[in-house]
């Protein structure tokens, strides 16, 4: 029998080697555990119970999707996972947003929530979403921006922003931690320390984006070393095939 390492130092390997959120499928997470040759099997029973997933739904057209949602975390639950964490994507949703009332019942159970908006002309009634602390919103159809919710903003620690103008983005009541500019536009080094007095993490990604980059990076950069933020450039191909903006936005604050 293989040697293992005491009941301490077992627990700490798991805990370190453990993301705080993963997508992986429980199959994935078998082949993990097998490659971890001193902690006893014991424990995987306990590993597959403890490592949280995050439920990712994409909503298109009509509310059997919204079944389906809430029917995915009872599987997940009665499977013994954790599930504490949601993302749920309506860039293609083409109904009133949240107008299903098991929608906005299934989305308040969780603690976080990572949404995908499109930007379009609408108010979104985000308010329903009590956990949101996530939120991208995309505009590569460059069409107006949303009226977020002050109640919302205020919850808001991590935004992801995708094609977006940010001379008409309005996040004043947000203490955001981090945040991702991809492909935005009008970034200067006052756009975030006046803005986001809380920002721990910034990413720009500079594909696509030759106006502001050569102008304003070695200002932000400063900005950010003033503020102790970090600043994180994403060199990603034009395509952005080489940069998972999700994987990201997930792996940063907590």
């Amino acid at each position: 029998m293989a040697p293992t390492l005491p009941l301490e130092l077992q627990l700490f390997v798991i805990d370190l080697a453990l993301p705080p959120l993963t997508r992986k499928s429980l199959a994935e997470l078998s082949e993990l555990m097998k490659t971890w040759t001193l902690v006893d099997r014991a424990w995987h029973a306990y590993l597959v119970a403890k490592v949280p997933v995050v439920p990712r739904l994409v909503l298109r057209e009509d509310e059997r999707d919204v079944a389906a949602f809430e029917r995915f975390r009872e599987v997940v639950e009665a499977a013994g996972r954790v599930v504490e964490h949601c993302e749920l994507d309506m860039r293609r949703w083409k109904g009133e947003i949240l107008e299903g009332h098991h929608l906005k019942n299934a989305l308040r159970r969780y603690k976080t929530a990572w949404v995908d908006l499109p930007w379009t002309p609408c108010t979104w009634p985000l308010e329903h979403l009590a956990g949101l602390t996530r939120l991208s919103m995309n505009d590569d159809l460059h069409e107006e921006p949303p009226t977020l919710a002050t109640s919302v903003n205020a919850r808001l620690e991590h935004v992801a922003l995708t094609c977006v103008d940010l001379a008409d983005v309005d996040l004043s009541g947000a203490h955001i931690k981090s945040i991702l500019f991809n492909k935005c536009y009008r970034i200067d080094s006052q756009i975030f320390s006046a803005g986001f007095p809380s920002l721990e993490v910034l990413g720009i990604s500079c594909a696509l984006s030759p106006s502001f980059v050569e102008a304003n990076l070695e200002h932000i950069r400063q900005a950010c070393a003033a503020s102790n933020t970090v600043f994180t450039v994403i060199e990603a191909p034009e395509d952005d095939s080489a940069f998972d903006l999700e994987a990201w936005a997930l792996s940063v604050g907590g």
